[in-house]
């Protein structure tokens, strides 16, 4: 992971690389959303207030929570740990909004879950001693 590898070189914080991507990902969007046609934006306060939760709490706040811990755990843990996300995003929609899962997204759960466990679950090599 390229972040992870900035990390341990030291000079860059979660906070200070996390800004630079939003930054640069907020360039690239205005260029292309001045490129192609669209109907004019309705500026009302639902759309303000979805607008300030996707950039300050999906965006940057995930993504700065990300970066924390990818620079504190060895990648492969945090890249493993990633997978728990749409099992607990099914989960949530099942519990708050009644959506029930499909047979096949339960199917996604088992494989996901039993994947998780045989990671965690494998123990590492015994140190040779020399």
């Amino acid at each position: 992971m390229l972040s992870k590898r900035l990390f341990q070189r030291g000079g860059t914080s979660a906070l200070s690389l996390t800004a630079w991507q939003m930054l640069i990902g907020t360039v690239f969007l205005i260029a292309i959303a001045l490129v192609v046609p669209e109907r004019p934006i309705e500026w009302s306060p639902f759309f303000i207030g979805a607008l300030a939760y996707n950039a300050v709490l999906s965006s940057g706040l995930a993504w700065l929570m990300w970066s924390y811990v990818v620079e504190r755990l060895p990648a492969n843990i945090a890249g493993l740990s990633s997978l728990v996300i749409p099992i607990a995003g099914i989960g949530f929609a099942w519990l708050l909004l009644g959506e029930q899962p499909s047979l096949v997204e339960g199917a996604g759960i088992a494989l996901i879950g039993t994947a998780l466990a045989i990671v965690n679950l494998r123990r590492a090599p015994p140190a040779r001693e020399i």
